[in-house]
This record gives C-alpha cells, structure tokens and sequence, in this order.
C-alpha cells in the first residue's frame, strides 16, 4: 500500500482534487520526477523510463506495456496514474524504439519477466519508491497479451490490465486453418517494422504459427480467473475484433469466477483516440477497487464537516476551533472508521498567491462507529507570526483501517475569504464565529 501518507505535510491535495485536471501540491522533498535508465535483459539494453509519483513512498507501480511496433505508448494514462499515487514504468522491447538486440514476440514476453525481476530488486526498488509486493500489469494490444501472459506465469502478480489486448493463439490458428489465405498479404501484416530491427513481416507470422497452442489464451481461463482482471474492448476496432480477440476470452474466463474480472467496452477505435479519457477513469477506479477507501461519490457516501472559532482572534493568543465532522449514508457492513487530523495548515494569501506558513499537527487519531456517526474535535491553535491574512486547510485522514491507506480530506477554513490580524489594535476585522458549514461529497482519489 502506498505510504507516502507518513509524510502528509507535503502530500495534501485540494479540495475535490481531480487527477485528470489538477496538479497535486508539490511535495518539495519528494517531488514527482521522471527517470530514464537502461535495463539489462538477457546481454541486451531496454530503454527504460518510469514515471514517479511525489512522497516518499513507497508506491505501488505500473509496468505499462506499448504494443506492436508500439507507435500508441499511452503517455496520457501514465501521466493520470501518476497525478493519482502510482509510479508507472515504460520500456521499450528488445530491438524496439532504440533497446538494443533483436525483436521477437518471444523476446517482449521475456523481457517484461526481466523488468518485473528489476522492479523487485531491493536497491532499485527503493531508489526508485516502489512497493515490490505491489506490481501492476496494464498492457495495448500486443502488450494486453504480454501483461496477460506474463501475469500467468508469476503468482506474486496480481492485478492485470489488457486494453483492447491480442490474441496470437487465435490468429496463429485462423492462418493455419485457412490455407488459401495469400501469405503475402499476412506477411505485410507484419511489415509495419520501421521502430523494429533484426526481424521482418514473415519471422513475426512463423512464430505466432509455432507458438498458436501456447499462446492462446482461452486455453488459460481458469489461471486468468484467479487473477484480479480488467479487460477492455474497442467497438469499432478494425484491428483486433472485439468478436475474436475480446468476446471468447472473455467468455472463458467467466466461466470459472466472474467476480475477479471487470470488463469495459467503448464506441471507439483500436486506439481508443475519442475515449482517452473515459479509459482512463476506469482503469483508475479498477486499480483503487478492493483499497480500504469507503469515501466514493458512486457508492453515495457523505462527509460533511465544518469549523468555528468561538470569538475572536488577536495577534498572539491562543484561539480554541472546533471541527464538527458528520457521515452519512454508511453502509451496515463497516462498523467502525478511523479519523486522523493530519495537520491544521496556516496558507497566506499573497499577491493572489497562496503560501504555507504553519503547519500544526501531532492531532490524536478519533473513531466513530456506525451507530455514532458525527465527533467534535477541539484544537487549540496560535496564528502564525507576522502573518495579517490567511485561511486554515484542516487536512485528515478518513478510512475503514488504521493503516496509510486511507485518503487526504480537506475542509477550508473559513469557507470564503480569509482570517485578518490587525497589528494595531491586535483585535481581527473578521469574526470567526458561526461560519456556515462547509459540506461536500468526498471525491475518489485513486
């Protein structure tokens, strides 16, 4: 589980944060970066860049897998999963976009065996903030087969993401049972190859045909079924069917377990070019599904909660705010909810420019039960030194479990405008009595 949440000073988001449209504040001491680095795979260099996300971590990370020759690398999904705590790793195959050695469909399988290996790595993995116990495959095309395959044969993986994802077996046996198909036209199939060195059209389409029993993946529904799932199709996909590549795996699958898969269709192409963002928040819902966050708009949730300072707030005085916070709408089977006030923020507004300067925290963790569903804490606070106007961001943590894995809450304090120290009379313009509550529907943070 992600535990960037021991450092919250520096990992609060916004209100209402939204992953596809706000930037997160930025963690000054874990800050989100980008490496690039060579991996080693069986004599031959990956080209090799990962996306990480700020806090210290360690995160749970994504291996996203482009597919054939790879000219869709899926940058957008990398850059959302990011915003929304995952690291996501890219690489390219053996012989592809500059990785060195020769390229085969065999080799791509290997080397994401090779990359997954990498990830595990202890030194790697804490240089790079990655929890090891929590590698995700999401793969295109042929990287949908790849993460499906791969996942197959390593039960330390869990989560498995194909999107609109090929199936060799079924295409090396359509070929092999249809003898007047020309193999010229099958070879140029193949032949898009300009990213790709040390193969051509025909080697491709030999090893699919050598490899059509093995690399059917009906033929594994019920290993596939153990596996936490989600597979999409594209409707108007005239690259690979949905009748053909999507529907009888599907099919097969469901036929063992149906409760570990989801599935989504979309009125799109092979690319998914008009619903990159529709994609998108799926997959990021599949990937927080089963995560101890009960906090859900989808699911009818309801945090409220407000504060009030009692009278007023003169320069150097102590001021007792109480923070009223009340759940609605919980469903019977959680019986309690943990609480944890991270951090009373003191931000100045400057210039139009919003500023931390005090950070109050060290709050005591609270519960509340089903039955008893609204607490009030009281906190006694100084104002900031030198500071004449400012709010309050009162920043907790709200979950099923003691753990990190709860989700950033945070309430403004007052709702509209900010909070004036006169330096002369020592006496505040604003009384901060009696704002009025300020109520929202959680958001999902993925």
């Amino acid at each position: 589980m992600d535990s960037c949440y021991k450092d919250p000073l520096f990992h609060i988001f916004m209100d209402n944060f939204n992953p596809f449209t706000d930037d997160p504040i930025i963690d000054f001491e874990y800050p989100a970066t980008q490496l690039t680095f060579p991996i080693d795979s069986h004599g031959s260099v990956l080209n090799a860049i990962i996306e990480i996300a700020q806090g210290n971590g360690p995160h749970r990370t994504i291996i996203l897998l482009h597919g054939f020759p790879g000219n869709e690398k899926n940058f957008d999904l990398a850059h959302v999963f990011r915003r929304a705590g995952f690291n996501v790793l890219v690489f390219y195959y053996r012989g592809s976009w500059g990785s060195g050695g020769k390229y085969s469909f065999d080799n791509c399988i290997q080397d994401v065996h090779t990359v997954i290996k990498y990830l595990r790595n202890e030194k790697n993995a804490k240089l790079l903030r990655v929890d090891n116990d929590n590698i995700i495959l999401i793969g295109h095309s042929w990287g949908g087969f790849c993460a499906l395959y791969a996942g197959l044969n390593d039960k330390s993986i869990h989560k498995i993401a194909s999107i609109s994802g090929f199936n060799p077996g079924i295409f090396g046996e359509y070929i092999t049972s249809n003898s007047n198909i020309e193999q010229s036209d099958l070879h140029q199939i193949f032949n898009e190859i300009n990213p790709l060195q040390g193969t051509s059209g025909k080697e491709l389409l030999d090893e699919i045909v050598n490899h059509k029993d093995q690399w059917n993946l009906i033929k594994y529904g019920r290993d596939l079924s153990l596996k936490d799932l989600c597979i999409t199709a594209a409707q108007r996909d005239l690259v690979l069917p949905k009748e053909i590549h999507h529907d009888p795996l599907i099919k097969s699958i469901k036929e063992f377990a149906e409760k570990n898969i989801v599935t989504f269709q979309y009125n799109t192409n092979h690319s998914y070019s008009d619903h990159r963002i529709a994609l998108a928040k799926d997959l990021l819902k599949w990937l927080n599904a089963g995560n101890p966050l009960i906090f859900s708009p989808d699911d009818g949730y309801e945090f409220s909660s407000f504060a009030k300072s009692n009278l007023i707030w003169p320069e150097g005085k102590q001021q007792l705010v109480e923070l009223n916070i009340t759940l609605k709408l919980i469903p019977e089977n959680i019986s309690i909810i943990y609480i944890e006030v991270i951090a009373y923020i003191f931000i100045e507004i400057i210039g139009g420019t919003h500023v931390q300067r005090d950070i109050v925290q060290d709050v005591p963790s609270l519960t509340l039960s089903n039955s008893n569903t609204t607490l009030l804490i009281n906190q006694t606070l100084f104002p900031p030194d030198r500071v004449d106007n400012f709010y309050l961001n009162i920043t907790m943590l709200v979950g099923t479990s003691r753990d990190r894995t709860a989700r950033d809450q945070t309430i403004r304090f007052p709702d509209t405008g900010t909070i004036f120290v006169d330096r002369d009379k020592l006496v505040p313009l604003v009384n901060l009595y009696g704002f009025p509550p300020s109520s929202f529907f959680a958001k999902f943070l993925p």
